[in-house]
């Protein structure tokens, strides 16, 4: 197999929004997407990206790999670049077709630090040559569909609202020489509890319940 270098770039901020216009396709099977539907996440992972100079590219710029969330989303290789007078660099892909089990595995190099969001780096390949296999474009296309749209369903799940209660519970109990006590839950499911001035209280929490073990034994 041909050696190669690979660049790798944190899509943090722009793969969200790839992702979306990949999983409104509407597609439900990996063999329905086109290579050019793709494009959204090639125009993310093609830059612009800063301080990526030429002697740079020359050395590593072989294959160009999208990060996200601690995994590799994108494999592309690089069939050109442009540096603009802004000190970006913008690239050419076309799909990595080779590295198609790299889509979805952990992202070279490891997870992104707080405050690379729009972090570069430069791998050597040799611990991941077994990522690289034959060229297959339907195998590339499928797992970075399947990517995509399996992020995109973690994207845009809506925060679970805080139950609310229609009729509040609120009881009062007393006993003699101490006054009413009152516990009541308010809308947003807090206990809250009433005591006569001067009472000492204490709060004790009953223990988490165990999910239960299966005595089934497992078929044979």
């Amino acid at each position: 197999m041909e050696a190669y270098q690979m660049i790798v770039v944190n899509l943090a901020k722009t793969y969200p929004t790839a992702a979306r216009a990949i999983a409104e396709l509407g597609h439900t099977q990996s063999k329905q997407v086109k290579v050019a539907e793709l494009a959204p996440l090639s125009e993310a992972t093609a830059g612009d990206w800063y301080r990526v100079s030429d002697l740079r590219i020359a050395e590593y710029g072989d294959v160009l790999v999208g990060s996200y969330a601690g995994e590799a989303v994108a494999a592309w290789l690089i069939a050109g670049h442009k540096q603009s007078t802004e000190g970006t660099v913008t690239f050419q892909l076309k799909p990595a077709i080779e590295w198609h089990q790299l889509v979805g595995a952990p992202s070279p190099g490891g997870s992104w630090k707080q405050g690379q969001a729009r972090a570069v780096r430069y791998i050597h390949t040799d611990e991941y040559r077994r990522y690289q296999g034959k060229p297959n474009v339907n195998l590339w296309r499928a797992n970075t569909w399947s990517v995509a749209v399996a992020h995109h369903s973690r994207i845009s799940r809506e925060p679970v609202p805080v139950a609310a209660f229609n009729t509040p519970a609120k009881i009062a109990v007393s006993w003699p020489h101490l006054g009413p006590i009152e516990v009541s839950i308010t809308d947003t499911g807090i206990l809250e509890i009433s005591v006569p001035h001067g009472l000492r209280t204490r709060v004790t929490h009953q223990p988490a319940l165990q999910p239960r073990r299966s005595t089934r034994r497992p078929a044979k």
